[in-house]
């Protein structure tokens, strides 16, 4: 889910526009259909924020997953550079690219044992911290006050956003409160959920 956010209004303005020439990244239903007023805003945005939560939990045996921490940020980085090289030729200029934390998105009841690469799979677990989510969360984000609870209320709006045909776009009123830690009016969200099920467990 990518969604692009304005502060003032605290609503919604527009989901994934033209993303199509970016390999390996698909849209749903198109966008200038949902935001038809999007093309006459778009050179008023100025500067944008790219912005992502990325996590890919392996599905471990018992009751504890595992989660490799440094795997996660370099797939971080490979998104914010595949969405700038991809939304720069269409004139979008970005102020900032960040990996805003990582983890936010799983769920806080379940156990996280974090590595930090895929190298160390296969060692001793217990040499390895049992961590609640999120795993890492960049240091803007705590410097502002509710900033932590902000951002995972947004992250899990964006996860369950939904358009209903017959309703306005639904709004995220916590992103006003990461508006210092983003740093501009408008921020593209990118997040990236994921499951690595090991081949024993896929045969069980």
């Amino acid at each position: 889910m990518i969604i692009l956010f304005d502060r003032r209004s605290l609503a919604v303005v527009f989901t994934a526009i033209a993303l199509t020439a970016i390999a390996g990244i698909a849209c749903g239903a198109k966008p200038e259909k949902e935001f038809p007023e999007f093309k006459a805003e778009k050179s008023q945005i100025g500067e944008i924020a790219l912005l992502t939560d990325v996590v890919v939990v392996e599905d471990v045996l018992g009751n504890t997953e595992k989660v490799y921490l440094e795997d996660c940020k370099r797939l971080a980085d490979i998104m914010l550079q595949t969405f700038r090289d991809g939304l720069a030729p269409k004139g979008y200029t970005f102020r900032r690219s960040t990996v805003l934390s990582i983890g936010d998105l799983v769920n806080p009841k379940s156990q996280y044992r974090v590595l930090q690469t895929w190298v160390q799979h296969k060692e001793d677990d217990s040499q390895f911290p049992v961590t609640e989510p999120p795993f890492y969360e960049d240091s803007t984000v705590a410097a502002v006050s509710g900033g932590h609870e902000a951002l995972r209320a947004v992250l899990n709006g964006t996860w369950t956003f939904k358009i209903s045909k017959k309703e306005p776009p639904p709004t995220l009123s916590e992103i006003s409160t990461l508006h210092d830690a983003i740093g501009t009016d408008y921020a593209l969200l990118v997040v990236v959920l994921g499951t690595k099920v090991p081949v024993g467990k896929q045969m069980g």
